[in-house]
């Protein structure tokens, strides 16, 4: 019997996106756009992450994206900031998005929070290897 292939989890495992998720939170994450884009890179592939705009500055709206590109050009959502009036109406937090994501990048904010469910699927899992990391760049709509 041969030990040269050993049989894990990958991005099409049905099991490992149907029980809870392991949890991660990286909170305190300043991401001003002086000192681009922040990066926060999963152990794991993700089964739901939610992001927070925890900002006190009032014009500070934090963008995100997929990519480096996508979230410096225009390929990213906003998360507005609450203490702003114009957005008292508004989230300051994203609904739980259900993504297969290796990494994700914030800008705009002094005070981000990221928080996630991650799968048993290693990143190095990921077959779509770009020149930026395990992601998804250079996809339509990430960038």
């Amino acid at each position: 019997m041969s030990n040269k292939f050993k049989y894990t989890a990958g991005l099409g495992n049905v099991g490992s996106y149907q029980v809870a998720g392991a949890p991660y939170v990286s909170s305190s994450i300043q991401c001003h756009d002086g000192n681009g884009p922040a990066k926060i890179e999963f152990p794991y592939v993700t089964r739901w992450v939610i992001v927070q705009n925890n900002s006190s500055e009032a014009t500070e709206d934090l963008k995100v994206g997929f990519s480096s590109f996508g979230v410096q050009g225009s390929n990213y959502f906003t998360i507005f900031n609450r203490q702003d009036p114009a957005n008292a109406d508004r989230s300051s937090i994203c609904p739980r998005l259900e993504l297969k994501l290796t990494e994700i990048y914030l800008t705009g904010s002094s005070n981000a929070e990221v928080i996630a469910g991650l799968t048993n699927i290693p990143v190095h899992r990921v077959d779509n290897i770009a020149l930026s990391g395990s992601n998804w760049s250079g996809s339509i709509g990430v960038g």
